[in-house]
């Protein structure tokens, strides 16, 4: 049921998508991501806000919950599904003009220091031990300068107990790493209804992003968590990218099927070329040859190629080696021992 609409790009689209659940879909800044899916969660005395948006957001989002809370509302908590900017663009501003708090899992504020130490370190390190290219890593630069003017303030962790009351049941966080260390989702058991932020898309494959925290192996972890969603069996999926869907396994499927074959594309690329920037060149990327990305494409092909790497480290086929550079070998080129572990978490 459509509650209401902007009417030109930069304005939102507010629909009604399940009970008590709204879409708040706002549009990306011209050359920027097409758009970002919000919701708003209605629970009678209190209403919760699922990400907020770009940097320049924050007044259409106001005007969207207005449409559908009506003058004087509250909101209870914004809850930040991941720390990419399109998701928590607008946070701290929402945050002042509400007087409300901001919530996000305890590994996403690890990410942001993180990306602030990248930023202040002046050898660039990071630069060196990838071998990225000099055009691709004045963008990377230029982004986590921007990302990081934005970060939302006085952000609080979000407890893993924490419940959220709404006219259909309750919902509780899931968390489901992969995408982002701390990404997560939302699910009402008694409806059925998932909100699956970037982690479950009805048509993009998510990027899986190497972030260097102790112990973490981003594509065992994502794939772990498409397990977790699947055993959860939601009737309904509210993306933060695209329409909502309903086969939750298939998709699944799908993607453990997509992972498969880029962990059989990497362990290529390894062997023909040992640093990573140069195995991503060997991988069949959605939006054409690495040579033909965007610089920031090429970035996130890069750091999705090291979690792949890292995968096969874990299978017993690959060895990394950090010596001012970080590059991996093959030890092992058959692929059975790879197959074995998908199958073990399938």
């Amino acid at each position: 049921m459509m509650v209401w609409k902007g009417g030109g790009r930069g304005m939102a689209g507010v629909n009604k998508v399940a009970e008590g659940v709204y879409r708040i879909r706002i549009k990306g800044p011209i050359g920027d991501v097409g758009h970002v899916n919000l919701y708003l969660i209605e629970g009678g005395d209190e209403a919760t806000l699922v990400d907020a948006g770009f940097f320049s957001s924050a007044d259409e989002i106001l005007d969207a919950v207005e449409t559908v809370l009506g003058p004087g509302f509250r909101i209870n908590r914004i809850i930040i599904t991941h720390l990419h900017y399109d998701h928590y663009g607008s946070a701290s501003q929402l945050a002042a003009r509400l007087s409300t708090e901001v919530l996000l899992h305890e590994r996403e504020k690890i990410i942001a220091k993180i990306i602030e130490d990248i930023r202040l370190d002046k050898e660039r390190t990071l630069v060196k031990l990838l071998q990225l290219p000099e055009r691709v890593a004045e963008k990377v630069y230029k982004v986590i300068q921007r990302e990081v003017e934005i970060y939302p303030k006085h952000v609080k962790e979000i407890e893993g107990d924490t419940v959220i009351r709404s006219k259909s049941g309750r919902w509780r966080p899931i968390h489901t790493p992969g995408h982002t260390p701390g990404h997560l989702c939302l699910f009402n058991e008694e409806a059925g209804v998932l909100i699956s932020g970037d982690h479950l898309l009805p048509s993009e494959t998510s990027n899986i992003a190497y972030y260097p925290i102790k112990d973490y192996n981003p594509l065992l972890e994502f794939l772990q968590s498409l397990k977790l969603v699947e055993k959860l069996n939601p009737k309904l999926l509210l993306p933060s990218h695209g329409d909502a869907f309903t086969d939750a396994s298939r998709r699944v499927s799908f993607l453990f099927q997509h992972h498969e074959k880029r962990l059989q594309e990497v362990m290529q690329g390894i062997m023909e070329e040992k640093s990573i920037t140069g195995a991503a060149r060997h991988v069949k990327w959605s939006r054409g040859d690495f040579e033909n990305l965007s610089d920031f494409d090429k970035w996130l092909a890069v750091l999705e190629t090291l979690s792949h790497a890292e995968f096969l480290a874990y299978c017993g086929v690959a060895e990394r080696r950090i010596d001012k550079t970080l590059t991996y070998s093959i030890v092992d080129s058959s692929f059975e021992k790879v197959l074995e572990k998908l199958h073990a978490i399938r």
